[in-house]
């Protein structure tokens, strides 16, 4: 049987965050669920919903789509509860690589 982790570990921390996802590990969950967008400039980040909801402090960019902001002004953003960026794809990757915790990705469009 799999543990897999809805959203990384959203019950203890933002979800899809990086925190989230080392949660998910340390918890021994089998995977690690999360969610794929295309910033405006074609780089893939780890987030949840397709806009800027509330769950970060994004000054002029709160409520906007991911798909509108360059990666550049999404790295302007911190989590509100861990006070941490929103993780690019690759930085999932490299986090993860020697981890026993898979991912399952969501590829999102919008």
């Amino acid at each position: 049987m799999w543990a897999i982790g809805h959203r990384a570990d959203e019950l203890e921390f933002t979800q899809n965050s990086m925190e989230a996802f080392i949660g998910a590990e340390s918890l021994g969950a089998s995977f690690a669920e999360h969610d794929l967008h295309f910033t405006k400039d074609h780089m893939v980040v780890v987030h949840h919903d397709p806009n800027l909801n509330g769950n970060e402090e994004c000054g002029v960019f709160n409520g906007k789509s991911i798909s509108d902001v360059t990666l550049a002004e999404l790295k302007t953003c911190r989590f509100k509860k861990e006070k941490t960026a929103i993780p690019t794809f690759e930085e999932v990757l490299q986090r993860m690589k020697s981890s026993r915790t898979g991912l399952l990705i969501e590829l999102k469009d919008g």
